[in-house]
């Protein structure tokens, strides 16, 4: 999806990232590297991203979304 719209799949790891480090249990934040990753064939760690979208707490004041996230990690789990 980033290049879609004239970005980099490396600049969107290197956002996800840093997005990380101010909230490093970011369902969506997770979810997006995850992708990123698959996108980069870096599916190991993918996967291990995946995992910790499932693993991340359900913050109160986002639950319903990290729900959501974590059955779309549940999902593309069981794909590869």
């Amino acid at each position: 999806m980033p290049s879609l719209f004239g970005g980099s799949r490396k600049k969107s790891e290197e956002h996800l990232r840093t997005s990380l480090t101010y909230d490093p249990n970011s369902t969506a934040s997770l979810w997006f590297l995850a992708e990123t990753l698959f996108a980069e064939d870096k599916d190991a760690e993918a996967r291990d991203t995946l995992r910790r979208v499932i693993a991340a707490p359900v913050d109160p004041d986002w639950e319903p979304e990290d729900r959501e996230f974590k059955q779309f990690a549940e999902r593309r789990l069981a794909q590869k």
